[in-house]
């Protein structure tokens, strides 16, 4: 918990830092480090060096583990795992309503909006089926995009554009990888806010490809 917590403060430094010089696409990537950091906790893998930020860090391994009687970390353990199986449940539960739901809506039709979507997937070089759908709110879901009534064409236009740089980014997956290390990682606030700032930059990512 306390080495990602620190590369969580070490990424956002970072982005504080370099905020005008880093591109929305680096703003994004950057948190790959996060993503990285998890995998070598889950793994129990230490790369030594002079340099490292975890150096600030105390190792604070050994004294818990000796101070802490085997019921109280049979106890820790056990919360922990519930809380890991309870997020993810709940994510996985979320996830599959979400697709169940999309699924149900209406296809889009009307020749005009039709056109529009099947020049941006040209435009973006994406050769999968996409199910264009009619909602209430704009998002992307698996294969589906979801368009919501009441705007104009050059509206549309933009929605679509937004929603299918989603879709060529694979923002899905990136989304349930962040959840998660969300999962393995539910007692730490932190984590919940960096969760928050990965969305919005994901956002950015988007909103940036559009104004391209």
């Amino acid at each position: 918990a306390l080495r990602v917590t620190v590369i969580i403060c070490f990424i956002m430094l970072i982005k504080i830092i370099l905020r005008k010089k880093l591109s929305a696409a680096a703003q994004c990537g950057i948190w790959l480090i996060l993503v990285i950091q998890v995998l070598f906790c889950i793994c129990n893998v230490s790369i030594p060096s002079e340099l490292s930020i975890y150096n600030a860090v105390p190792d604070v391994s050994v004294s818990v583990q000796k101070s802490a009687e085997p019921d109280i970390r049979n106890v820790i353990a056990f919360i922990y795992s519930c809380g890991v199986l309870i997020s993810a449940a709940w994510y996985l539960i979320a996830f599959i309503v979400n697709v169940c739901r999309t699924s149900g809506f209406e296809f889009v039709g009307g020749k005009d909006t039709e056109d529009i979507f099947e020049e941006l997937i040209h435009k973006l070089g994406i050769n999968r089926k996409i199910t264009l759908r009619r909602g209430k709110i704009a998002c992307t879901v698996m294969n589906m995009i979801v368009l919501p009534d009441g705007y104009t064409h050059d509206e549309q236009r933009q929605i679509l554009l937004h929603e299918l740089c989603h879709y060529k980014n694979k923002d899905n997956i990136k989304l349930m990888i962040a959840a998660a290390v969300i999962c393995l990682n539910w007692f730490n606030p932190v984590v919940w806010i960096a969760f928050r700032r990965f969305r919005n930059d994901i956002e950015m990512y988007c909103d940036e490809c559009d104004i391209k």
